[in-house]
């Protein structure tokens, strides 16, 4: 339906210096929509304005959930790496020490020996690839939230 919409209402109060006489003057504008033909043009921009701003708290409200994940990510793998680290370490230098006083006083078999030694090089290697997904994770990150500049992170 069209109707007809007041533009302007304007209510103005004289009153005459020297005269009792006062006198209201009311004034309005109403476009008529038989001459008003931007009407519809309007109606459209303002269902589009509001269907961006629908589409544009969905894309914040998307964006919010990724970042969410991806610092969830990175905040278990480094808790996993501290944890893995602090105990690959205490077992690496247990493992280094038993096999030094092996050696010295050949104690143990060089298969028992070897066996310790290679046992020392997995658990680097799972302690580097648990580094390596943690560094993953925390370029996922950055990613995720827009840092282009690594080095800004440090300050």
């Amino acid at each position: 339906k069209v109707l007809p919409q007041f533009s302007f209402l304007q209510y103005n109060h004289h009153i005459e210096t020297g005269k009792k006489d006062s006198w209201g003057e009311l004034a309005m504008g109403i476009e008529v929509p038989l001459f008003n033909w931007n009407h519809g043009n309007i109606k459209a921009a303002s269902l589009a304005v509001r269907k961006k701003a629908e589409e544009s708290e969905a894309v914040k409200e998307t964006i919010g959930y990724q970042v969410q994940a991806a610092y969830t990510v990175y905040e278990d793998l480094l808790l996993d790496w501290k944890n893995f680290s602090r105990e690959s370490d205490t077992l690496i230098a247990e493992a280094t020490q038993v096999i030094e006083q092996a050696k010295q006083h050949q104690t143990l078999l060089m298969d028992e020996v070897m066996e310790m030694e290679l046992t020392i090089l997995e658990t680097q290697e799972i302690l580097a690839q648990k580094k390596k997904d943690l560094a993953d994770a925390l370029l996922d990150l950055c990613i995720t939230i827009g840092v282009e500049d690594y080095a800004s992170l440090r300050n």
